[in-house]
């Protein structure tokens, strides 16, 4: 499957959103967030160092992983069992708190149902965004999604790790093909994913340091539309979380 390009304007602004879904007194706390009664640091101040784990870190059943349709194939393909998958295809930040595509016993919900529904669950948050959103001209909008989306998780999930995600480079030829799926307009995406993992003391993944090849884009022998990694080389990926863990208290 292809890159699915979403709209700036297909829903609300994150704002009135976050205004909807909070209570009250949660909004009134921070009304451009979701939830900071604590600050920034309402899990963690600083998470120390990265460790090297095994299979069972990820599949002690509190284990999140949140994002596109990206994140999708890391689900159905790293070979981790029992672990909980909210990611879809064309999937969107900015639709985390509005859109019913998860499936439960008594319907669909969304992640903000999903989260409250199983609250204190989740010790391992893993977060991919960004590759959808790609055509926003509004990049403080786009974090400032990132932040809420931070900020109820680590209101629902108090005790996790959260880990956030860079976009993964796409193929040289996808590059391109395209003035919107550039290295240079990657690159700055992450730069502000970056600062706001950052700024919410929470822990950056850069995928791109282990999948680059010497030009720095997405190797093609890795994937086969030159956006989304095959099952054979997403080792690759499940290796990079191994040795960049986090202790869990």
């Amino acid at each position: 499957d292809d890159i699915v390009e979403v709209s700036e304007n297909d829903e609300q602004n994150p704002g009135e959103v976050a205004k909807e879904v909070a209570t009250d007194e949660e909004y009134a706390n921070d009304p451009e967030g979701f939830v900071r009664t604590e600050g920034d640091d309402a899990t963690a101040a600083s998470y120390g160092d990265f460790i090297t784990v095994g299979d069972d870190y990820f599949e002690s059943g509190d284990a999140a992983f949140i994002g596109d349709s990206r994140m999708q194939g890391f689900c159905m393909y790293s070979g981790f069992k029992n672990i909980a998958a909210f990611a879809q295809k064309s999937y969107a930040i900015y639709t985390v708190f509005t859109k019913e595509i998860f499936d439960t016993p008594t319907g669909k919900a969304t992640l903000l149902q999903e989260m409250e529904e199983n609250a204190g669950k989740y010790k391992k948050v893993y977060i991919m965004f960004g590759i959808n959103e790609m055509g926003w001209a509004d990049e403080e909008k786009f974090d400032l999604c990132y932040y809420q989306l931070i900020d109820m998780i680590k209101y629902y999930q108090p005790e996790a790790v959260i880990y956030v995600h860079s976009v993964i480079h796409v193929t040289k030829e996808k590059a391109e093909s395209s003035d919107r799926f550039t290295n240079e307009s990657i690159d700055r995406r992450n730069a502000g994913i970056k600062e706001v993992a950052e700024n919410e003391h929470v822990a950056y993944l850069d995928l791109n340091t282990v999948y680059n090849d010497e030009e720095g884009y997405l190797p093609k022998e890795c994937t086969s539309d030159g956006v989304h990694i095959k099952a054979d080389y997403m080792d690759v990926w499940v290796n990079y979380l191994k040795t960049h863990a986090i202790a869990v208290k």
